[in-house]
């Protein structure tokens, strides 16, 4: 009996002598290894899962996205070692007993290297557990999801979106349970009600996981070059943005060491949001498991594999990338010598505005907008935004001139970014007479270049189709807009909606910090919905690398719900202009 208590003491303190002290504590409350906080799993809450297959002990496979769509799953991290895991096992019988009826499918995991098979299998006996049991071999599942101790839960809506990550109750004595945060959770998702409480540090014991396998046959045709396609070369093509190609073996090579460290620090591809605060169309990010990818190929010598063509699988600028527009208009442009500013860049450039009088006889809805030409070697960037019949123009005085800030950005184009297509049935609205403004920004020429642009919309003919409006969150006195204009709602900061909304897209106009930018939406009833973080990418200072930022899925708000924004940091934020467009359609719209 004395050795089994010295033995638990030492698995229980291991694990905490072995890590820092400023990632884990020993509280006086539960006398064991806790998470000093969550910051410790490199997967947030409200991120979007991806799919993933697991075999379990009995030889069944299981794939995720087929599992959620009989309801939520839980995944509980458990060890056969660990005490405190093994107190669990009478409550998570009970749960899967009582839960089970609605769908929601628990998965035991075991991803601790000390665990065995034979050891799961034998404490298993014990246990008798229900439901399907995982013995993590390689750790896949516990990187996969983030996961850092045990017991420790991880619950998946419907969604694939991962709404709460911590322990199953705040004690491991069921006597003297208090909260039970697993089955608030799960009744909240199954409900369709926010979570109470999304995260809290787990309790127990530390996972610790295999390494990895060293990959000795990683090679550019077979791993390297699906990456370079599907994040690389849409900008870095000969007609790209980018100063460089990345279209075949001898390009990557070449470039190899400076891909390694600007995807290790993320600075590419560029994407200013940060995982876990709004879920985001067309996301040019890339995974860890690619990250390192890269780096094991480049040190391993960068072996090229069997002979490909990239540029088979690129798609040209000068297609339509959602096929036949429903409207389209040819506009000559003149490029001409101009130097205008020059940022961190040998290059010059320079901008035009070009204002398009529409002829159409009827207003319009306009789902997307994309651009084709037949000299695209210079233009970098365009804008374009609508001025509707009826709405006003905004004047802003910048510190050495006056700007028109237009009604809404319908688009955004450059090489190597995808047009956005709005949900069914909204659409920016084109009133009948009303303008399109191009802001171009290009490559200054060392002579006049001419060059015919084509504009292609795609519009929505949908019976009930609704318009978008804007609400603008800025801390610049000069960005408020005339009061009288009902069209528009102006939030400041920590200002409300006025109606119940859905919000679809936020386009940052001006965000200068360096350190980030947080916004939340804080609805009347206290609830905080991560809308989005900021962070400014080197390339940003071009001023090329304007982004529309679409939700996957429309983010709902019910009526006084408001915008709040923080700096990270010790960012002074009086002194950093901030100007975020968020387009939304008005709930009522649907019903009508």
């Amino acid at each position: 009996m004395l050795l089994r208590c010295i033995l638990y003491i030492f698995i229980l303190v291991l694990p905490f002598s072995v890590y820092a002290q400023k990632e884990y504590t020993i509280p006086k409350k539960h006398r064991v290894i806790q998470e000093s906080s969550t910051k410790s799993s490199t997967i947030s809450v409200d991120t979007k899962i991806n799919s993933i297959d697991f075999t379990a002990l009995n030889g069944t496979t299981y794939r995720l996205d087929n599992l959620l769509k009989q309801g939520p799953v839980v995944f509980v991290f458990l060890s056969a070692e660990c005490p405190v895991a093994q107190r669990y096992a009478m409550r998570l019988k009970r749960m899967h007993a009582k839960y089970k009826e609605h769908g929601v499918t628990i998965i035991g995991v075991y991803s601790n290297e000390n665990d065995s098979v034979e050891d799961v299998r034998s404490y298993l006996a014990k246990a008798e557990y229900a439901f399907p049991i995982v013995k993590d071999t390689d750790g896949s599942l516990a990187r996969h999801l983030g996961a850092t101790m045990t017991p420790q839960a991880h619950l998946i809506d419907t969604a694939a979106v991962l709404r709460y990550r911590g322990p199953i109750d705040d004690n491991r004595y069921v006597t003297r349970v208090k909260h039970e945060y697993l089955q608030d959770a799960l009744l909240a998702v199954l409900e369709g009600k926010p979570v109470p409480v999304k995260e809290t540090p787990a309790f127990g014991c530390t996972i610790h996981l295999p390494e990895l396998p060293v990959q000795t046959n990683i090679n550019y045709s077979e791993h390297i070059a699906p990456i370079m396609q599907k994040h690389c070369q849409s900008c870095h093509q000969p007609d790209g943005i980018a100063p460089f190609t990345l279209t075949g073996y001898e390009d990557v090579k070449l470039y190899g060491d400076k891909i390694v460290k600007q995807t290790q620090t993320r600075v590419m591809p560029p994407w200013q949001t940060v995982s876990g605060h709004g879920d985001f169309k067309n996301e040019r990010r890339l995974t860890d498991n690619e990250i390192e990818l890269i780096a094991k190929w480049v040190k391993a010598g960068a072996v090229s594999g069997s002979t490909i063509d990239d540029r088979e699988t690129m798609q040209s600028p000068r297609t339509w990338t959602l096929g036949q527009p429903d409207a389209m208009k040819e506009i000559p442009i003149v490029f001409r010598k101009q130097i205008v500013f020059r940022k961190q860049t040998t290059r010059k450039h320079a901008s035009i505005t070009v204002f398009i009088n529409t002829d159409f006889d009827k207003d319009l809805y306009i789902r997307a907008i994309d651009f084709k030409s037949n000299n695209w070697k210079l233009v970098r960037r365009i804008i374009a935004s609508i001025e509707s019949k009826d709405d006003n123009m905004i004047e802003q005085k910048d510190v050495n001139k006056t700007v028109n800030n237009p009604d809404v950005r319908i688009g955004v184009w450059r090489p190597g970014i995808q047009p956005t297509v709005l949900p069914d049935k909204v659409g920016h609205l084109l009133s009948k007479g009303g303008k399109i403004t191009l802001d171009v920004l290009y490559q200054s020429p060392d002579r006049e270049e001419h060059a015919n642009l084509k504009i292609g919309l795609y519009l929505s003919d949908a019976l009930g189709t609704v318009r978008t409006y804007k609400v603008t969150l800025t801390n610049r006195e000069d960005s408020r807009t005339s009061k009288n204009n009902s069209d528009e709602q102006q939030v400041e900061h920590s200002q409300h909606f006025q109606e119940d909304s859905y919000v679809f897209a936020v386009a940052p106009i001006t965000v200068a910090s360096e350190e980030g930018l947080k916004v939340v939406a804080i609805t009347p009833i206290g609830e905080r919905i991560k809308m989005i973080w900021l962070k400014e990418t080197q390339i940003n200072m071009l001023d090329e690398w304007h982004d529309i930022y679409h939700y996957r899925e429309s983010v709902f708000l019910p009526a006084g719900t408001r915008l709040d924004y923080e700096f990270v940091g010790d960012t002074k934020s009086e002194q950093i202009p901030i100007v975020l467009h968020f387009y939304f359609t008005k709930a009522s719209g649907f019903a009508d």
